[in-house]
């Protein structure tokens, strides 16, 4: 908490968390003393009620009309009433009601019927005119190439075609540790997102699915996730996520089928001299993408579908193979345009 709150006209005193959200302490006199709240510890004793009044509000995306979303506001307390909370909008100009109910609040029809579109909107949760909490949303299409933004993560899309939401995670999920970042996302088709990786080796992407925490990507500069739910960035520098590399590996390449660009993850667990190839059907090489000493770790490299002389491969299957240290790993691929 911040050491020096800020005292409001009614005698509710404001205070700062350490999370960025602002809260109230409300302190009602039994009489003893003339000052409707305590001025010191010492004469703390005076006060009758003193409760803290926590607001937390999460997003939660429309299933039914792609873009619509619902705000839901959770409180420790039952001392707030529904016509003293209100929503705005980026310019904090049109306030949004919000209507009771159980262990909260849910913002009123006016809003749930709004339509987000390839913005990035930051959305306010507000009580007796003091802002209380605010609310990021990143909606945008999906395109190869296409970017958004959200909790100063960079996502980057490898789909062809969709939209994705990007949206607070709503109270209740036990984060795991060593958390960085936290979001939730929905996926509209068959959409496959990269996210910037500023943590290197140590950095590991989860995703909470039946009650637990599960990594489905890590280490690399992009991490991937490819399904609709709730993920957390963690700085697992103790390997409590992040699986031990015990051999080198060759991965299937991502997205797969392609058209007419991928990816291509391997996996070393000691440094040693790599060779990266890419051969057709006919077992003609068509392009060296990695050559030289590489250190232990994961390492990405990008094919743009195109031969050593930069002409663009035909449709087919291909054969990634990777040969560490005299030792070859085969992966067979296919380019679909």
């Amino acid at each position: 908490m911040t050491t020096t709150p800020a005292i409001g006209s009614d005698g509710t005193v404001y205070v700062g968390s350490t999370d960025g959200r602002l809260y109230a302490i409300e302190a009602r006199s039994t009489g003893l003393a003339d000052s409707p709240w305590p001025k010191s510890g010492a004469n703390a004793k005076n006060t009758g009620l003193m409760y803290l009044t926590g607001i937390c509000g999460y997003l939660v995306p429309n299933d039914v009309i792609w873009g619509m979303c619902k705000i839901y506001v959770k409180v420790d307390s039952t001392n707030l009433n529904a016509e003293n909370l209100y929503i705005t909008i980026d310019d904090d100009m049109t306030k949004f009601a919000m209507e009771a109910m159980n262990e909260g609040f849910q913002s009123s029809v006016s809003f749930n019927e709004l339509i987000f579109s390839d913005t990035i909107t930051t959305i306010k949760v507000w009580y007796n005119d003091k802002l209380y909490d605010a609310i990021d949303l990143t909606e945008g299409e999906l395109y190869p190439g296409a970017q958004l933004s959200f909790e100063g993560l960079r996502f980057t899309s490898a789909s062809e075609s969709g939209r994705a939401m990007l949206y607070e995670m709503k109270p209740g999920i036990e984060k795991p540790a060593s958390i960085v970042k936290s979001f939730s996302v929905k996926l509209d088709g068959d959409g496959v997102l990269k996210v910037d990786n500023p943590l290197g080796q140590s950095g590991a992407l989860l995703h909470y699915e039946d009650g637990q925490w599960t990594c489905v990507s890590y280490g690399k500069e992009e991490l991937i996730l490819t399904q609709a739910g709730d993920y957390a960035l963690v700085n697992d520098t103790v390997g409590a996520y992040i699986p031990r590399i015990t051999g080198n590996a060759l991965k299937q390449n991502y997205p797969n089928p392609f058209n007419p660009e991928t990816n291509i993850d391997f996996e070393l667990e000691e440094g040693g001299y790599v060779t990266l190839e890419i051969f057709d059907s006919r077992g003609r090489k068509v392009i060296t993408l990695a050559e030289g000493d590489y250190s232990p770790g994961i390492h990405t490299v990008h094919w743009a579908g195109k031969d050593a002389r930069d002409r663009e491969c035909a449709s087919g299957i291909y054969y990634c193979i990777l040969k560490v240290n005299g030792k070859r790993h085969i992966k067979k691929m296919v380019m679909l345009k």
